[in-house]
């Protein structure tokens, strides 16, 4: 089962795009027809300055549920793996039973304290929905992706073809980096 690439979908229509004009004339609207017909047009000449203080009511109401609106919008977004950051991602990938890998450990002794560096919430991204490929026995392409992504941080990945041969698993380091022995055998066992 191919990963999809995240980056590509389409924007998820939950999210409401969000004008506050659009918005301001609907509430208009809205207020006008509260009255009776014959008394409307003068409410309308009424609502045309800027100065009155129900126009500034209308205003500061719209402003509002456009704040409301747009904590809907990111509510929305936090639960997509596509579009969640921070500790929304982090719960979004503890569904999965995974977690952002540790680049270098925090170092709370020092002064000031060292915080933690994570891996990138792209490259989180890609392993939170590979982790059903890695659950597999039965030796599928996207299992040794999810392994080998999930061995260290920042090792690029080749693409890898299955084939009715042993599996041979290519991992490149970047310049300057060496493996380290104990990774190379926590893979080594994880592909037998």
């Amino acid at each position: 089962m191919p990963t999809i690439d995240l980056s590509q979908l389409p924007a998820p229509l939950v999210v409401e795009p969000l004008d506050f004009d659009s918005l301001f004339a609907l509430r208009k609207e809205a207020f006008i027809a509260l009255y009776p017909a014959d008394q409307q047009d003068a409410v309308r000449l009424t609502l045309s300055f800027e100065s009155e203080p129900i126009v500034k009511l209308l205003q500061e109401s719209t402003y509002r549920e456009l704040l409301l609106r747009q904590r809907v919008n990111e509510g929305a977004q936090a639960v997509m793996v596509a579009h969640a950051i921070g500790s929304d991602l982090d719960h979004l990938g503890a569904n999965n039973g995974i977690e952002q890998l540790t680049i270098t450990p925090a170092n709370p002794d020092t002064i000031p304290p060292i915080a933690a560096a994570m891996e990138s919430n792209d490259d989180f991204r890609v392993r939170i929905p590979q982790v059903f490929e890695g659950l597999s026995v039965a030796g599928p392409t996207g299992a040794y992706e999810y392994h080998a992504r999930s061995a260290e941080v920042g090792w690029p990945m080749l693409p890898l073809s299955a084939h009715h041969r042993p599996v041979s698993l290519l991992l490149c380091f970047p310049a300057r980096a060496t493996a380290k022995p104990h990774k190379i055998y926590w893979i080594r066992s994880l592909l037998r």
